[in-house]
């Protein structure tokens, strides 16, 4: 498959609302939205924590700890 600068259907785009957070452990869905994102314009939105956990800020490493990849059509929020 060609490279190209950008995705091929700029028009559409995936919000992916994946369990997992981004990190350098690809899972499933890192593969599968990889791929998507050759052809459509894709954001990876990081989990919001449950509420308790957001009020008690017992969350241990923020999931921004990792790059986010610098793919054409692919951004993390």
């Amino acid at each position: 498959m060609e490279s190209t600068t950008h995705p091929y259907c700029r028009n559409v785009g995936v919000i992916a609302l994946p369990y997992h957070d981004w990190s350098e452990y690809w899972k499933t869905p890192h593969h599968v939205l990889a791929r998507l994102a050759r052809y459509f314009r894709v954001v990876w939105v990081h989990n919001v924590p449950e509420w308790r956990e957001a009020l008690s800020q017992t969350r241990a490493i923020p999931p921004a700890s990792f790059p986010e990849p610098s793919w054409p059509g692919f951004q993390v929020y």
